[in-house]
């Protein structure tokens, strides 16, 4: 009797010991995946190393990235592209109009005090999660990342303000061409 509760005890510890490592492991993975996102966007990010101030960086796929920093009282915007490396081959200033300059004044992207500071790379009470990898961080003038995130483009809830993550989603689909090869997620 004492062999049968041994033996049940010890497939208990065994299982419990197997899913904490499979936890870890997919924690582990999801991390790295974080650290190619954040190495692709420090290097498009490091075009716009000359301006002395804070920038927004959003991107789908680790390839088309929309980019807003402020400048005086305003807002610059701009698509980039990059190749699977990383490296930037194309880079478009944005025009935008007065209405959307308006917009994005009332969201107020560049208010920090609303950004955790830890990077996120999965929400546990998702309650819809969809599509390609997304990656978004906010930086400081002094490199500090505020609202760092890789999550899954469609992920409710948002971690950073929805109207800011639609205003983002929205801007950067007008401008990624559109390829029939692709299959949609």
């Amino acid at each position: 009797m004492k062999t049968n509760y041994f033996i049940f005890f010890f497939l208990c510890f065994s299982l419990l010991s197997n899913s904490q490592n499979k936890q870890e492991l997919i924690n582990n993975k999801l991390d790295s995946l974080l650290m190619v996102s954040r190495t692709k966007a420090d290097k498009v990010m490091a075009h716009f190393d000359s301006l002395h101030t804070s920038k927004l960086l959003y991107s789908l796929d680790d390839e088309f990235y929309y980019l807003i920093f402020r400048k005086k009282s305003s807002y610059e915007e701009y698509y980039i592209v990059t190749d699977s490396s990383g490296n930037v081959c194309e880079i478009h200033h944005i025009v935008i109009d007065k209405p959307t300059k308006k917009q994005l004044s009332q969201i107020n992207p560049f208010d920090l005090s609303q950004y955790h500071k830890d990077y996120v790379v999965k929400i546990d009470d998702s309650k819809f999660v969809r599509g390609g990898p997304s990656y978004f961080v906010v930086k400081d003038t002094n490199g500090n990342r505020y609202g760092e995130y890789r999550l899954a483009s469609l992920t409710l809830p948002s971690p950073i303000n929805g109207k800011l993550l639609g205003y983002l989603q929205r801007n950067l689909s007008k401008h990624i061409p559109y390829n029939p090869n692709i299959n949609p997620r």
